[in-house]
């Protein structure tokens, strides 16, 4: 080879380590170190008449107007999350609460946020929404707009109503878990155990629900001390809550739609000594249920047939829980017992709400679209008016051992 050749060679050799040597030294173009985040695990909006911020602080909004919203930021502390307690905030605490005003707009509160938190709020972690009764009642669409359009967010954030206000659901500072947020989050997997609470709701979900304009129910949670408890819902006609279901119509909510996933139900016995009341209760395993419309003569009803499988978990009364009559007698007292729960429930939305929660309008819609059509512009009002039948079926498939 020839020494300019040589010359040459020697350079793209050169050229190509130097090439080799930046691209496995180059790092992530756009990489935020953990303590640069001010990550977002929770956030609470409030009416802010209800819900004041912290004093001194807010209060100087401009040309605006006056504060209408208050915005709760539920960030944490990494360090403190890590065990490492630095100075600065509540001490030992893995996070703190940054309440912001604003005159109406969840996108002007999040950037308002950055002029009093140094690390500026990540939503991308964000695992629950609480929303106070009072901004609930006002409507939802205009407050939310801003979260279901910011990409940053993901849409399966777990969403809560409450009759206190979200402030006060997010300074819980609950006994079994670190982070309030995390332990609010995690609550909704109880409904193996109970259904007492409507199934989980999630971002995505509530803004399909408010914008096809139906009637739908948000778990709801009343705060406390060091805890809270997650019981019952609120009822929504579009995007505005009209009232509260307790815990045992939640689940007859449930029985009616087929969402039970747990849970159980209770009846007196038959086999009760005179004087002595006795109960026996029992588990849901598994429950299916179909709606049937029926239009006849102009007259609309349902019927709702609901079919359970399960076991016996308490038998307060001496009888002989293998004796098979008095299976099948405790099979009618739950079949009643489930009956008489979900006609209640359904009595009280078309009496107290005229909110159709059970679907019952897409089940009518289905069977006879042409009546459908008719009906489909008031239909709260011949809801509120349908007969409605419900037919329980419950069989014991397991009725255990106490001796």
């Amino acid at each position: 080879m020839s020494r300019p050749a040589k010359v040459t060679a020697r350079w793209l050799l050169m050229i190509c380590m130097t090439a080799l040597a930046l691209l496995m030294t180059t790092g992530c173009w756009d990489r935020w170190e953990l303590e640069e985040r001010g990550m977002v695990l929770g956030i609470g909006l409030d009416e802010a008449e209800k819900a004041p911020p912290i004093p001194g602080v807010e209060g100087e909004l401009d040309a605006r107007g006056e504060p209408v919203l208050n915005v709760t930021f539920q960030m944490v502390d990494p360090g403190q999350v890590a065990g490492e307690k630095k100075g600065g905030g509540e001490k030992g605490s893995p996070y703190w609460n940054l309440t912001v005003e604003s005159a109406g707009s969840v996108f002007e509160a999040i950037r308002e946020a950055s002029t009093r938190a140094n690390r500026s709020p990540y939503l991308e972690h964000v695992q629950v929404l609480v929303i106070g009764e009072d901004l609930a009642r006002q409507g939802l669409n205009k407050v939310l707009d801003a979260l279901f359009r910011e990409n940053e967010i993901r849409k399966r954030v777990l969403v809560y109503v409450t009759p206190a206000t979200a402030q006060e659901v997010l300074a819980v500072k609950p006994r079994q878990e670190g982070v309030n947020a995390v332990y609010l989050a995690s609550l909704q997997e109880n409904s193996k155990k109970t259904s007492h609470f409507p199934p989980r709701v999630d971002l995505g979900k509530l803004s399909r629900n408010i914008h096809e304009g139906g009637s739908y129910l948000l778990p709801r949670i009343i705060p406390a001390k060091e805890e809270v408890k997650l019981i019952g819902a609120g009822v929504f006609k579009e995007d505005k809550l009209i009232g509260w279901l307790g815990g045992f119509e939640s689940q007859g909510v449930r029985l009616v739609t087929g969402q039970v996933k747990g849970g159980s139900v209770e009846a007196v016995s038959t086999r009760s000594v005179p004087g002595k009341k006795s109960l026996d209760v029992y588990e849901f395993m598994e429950l299916q249920s179909t709606v049937k419309p029926q239009v006849q003569g102009g007259q609309i009803a349902f019927t709702v047939q609901i079919q359970t499988e399960g076991r016996l978990v308490e038998h307060q009364n001496p009888a002989d829980t293998l004796d098979e009559q008095h299976l099948k007698d405790m099979e009618k007292e739950f079949a009643r017992a489930i009956e008489k729960q979900a006609r209640l429930t359904i009595e009280k939305m078309q009496r107290d709400f005229q909110a159709d929660v059970f679907n019952f309008g897409r089940a009518l819609e289905e069977r006879y679209p042409q009546v459908w059509e008719q009906v489909k512009n008031n239909w709260s009002e011949v809801f509120a008016a349908a007969q409605v039948e419900v037919k329980a079926q419950v069989n014991i498939r397991r009725v255990g051992i106490s001796r």
